[in-house]
């Protein structure tokens, strides 16, 4: 302990243990771990967040006085929702300590929802709100991270999110992914900009079948599909209108010979007009059924 430079060693093992971060750094922590090692914002240093459950994107935050620590902001996701989200976190507070980032969307405090409401009116809900308090949030990198392998290798839990709240008009619109087949070679999943060829099929939430792959309407097959009994699109970067949009959101980290089925709510379907010519009635919730064949034109496992 008395040799010059012995302080070497200790920076080196901090830096290890960076490649197989996991948890949350509050700000204070970042900044330390990055004059060592760059500001990565995961490490297993930190506490790691309280999640409610398995499959869920949504986390608690316990505070037993005083100020969680938050600037609120309205978010519009362009869907017809306003929602509260993140604005900036105070270093030091409980919501910095216990893992709050800025745009993580607030869901409710002391179990009365936050959701639909407006910036100013949550801030004085959640400073109201008895001590102590839990505030559940959602934080929506999560949904997608836990698409990802190697996490698609590790079982078929169900994973959902809740895209927009629920209103005096409709339900919660709720995408929700279940692997059905996971390959044992599933390292690299599909990714934003990618080719994807897959085949699928989709049926109301009674069974019905209305669209698919293969799917012909009065022994025509659909335009631009030529009869084939697969289909190539580009993950994200679809022609609007030609594909649901919870695809772009559910297909994410999927492996080449990986099956899942997926429940699509209105928002991310076919809203509310459906497509009658293919017996999809307004407001309907489409579950698929889809297989990843090939990605950019490699059918091999990978």
């Amino acid at each position: 302990t008395a040799m010059k430079g012995r302080r070497v060693p200790l920076v080196l093992v901090l830096v290890a243990c960076l490649p197989w971060c996991r948890g949350y750094v509050s700000q204070a922590r970042r900044r330390f771990l990055g004059h060592v090692a760059g500001a990565a914002p995961w490490c297993l240093l930190a506490p790691p967040r309280v999640a409610l459950g398995r499959g869920t994107d949504e986390y608690a935050v316990k505070v037993e006085d005083g100020d969680l620590g938050l600037e609120l902001e309205d978010l519009s996701r362009g869907i017809g929702e306003l929602r509260v989200a993140v604005k900036r976190v105070i270093e030091g507070s409980p919501a910095d300590e216990q893992g709050v980032r800025e745009g993580d969307i607030l869901v409710s405090i002391n179990g009365e929802t936050l959701e639909t409401m407006a910036a100013g009116r949550a801030s004085q809900k959640i400073q109201s709100a008895a001590r102590p308090c839990t505030l559940v949030l959602r934080d929506p990198s999560l949904f997608q991270d836990m698409l990802q392998p190697p996490t698609a290798a590790s079982g078929t839990d169900k994973i959902s999110t809740q895209v927009a709240p629920e209103t005096r008009s409709r339900g919660a619109q709720e995408v929700a992914v279940q692997r059905l087949v996971v390959p044992t070679l599933c390292t690299e999943g599909a990714a934003r900009g990618d080719l994807l060829e897959i085949t699928y099929e989709a049926r109301l939430k009674d069974g019905k079948l209305v669209d698919g792959a293969s799917i012909s309407i009065d022994g025509q097959s659909l335009a631009g599909r030529g009869g084939d009994s697969s289909i190539f699109f580009v993950l994200g970067q679809q022609p609007r209108g030609q594909f649901p949009p919870g695809w772009d959101v559910s297909l994410i980290g999927m492996c080449v010979g990986e099956a899942r089925e997926i429940t699509v709510p209105p928002v991310l379907a076919y809203g509310s007009k459906g497509i009658p010519r293919r017996g999809i009635p307004p407001n309907s919730e489409i579950v698929y059924k889809v297989v990843l064949l090939s990605r950019n034109g490699d059918a091999s496992p990978r």
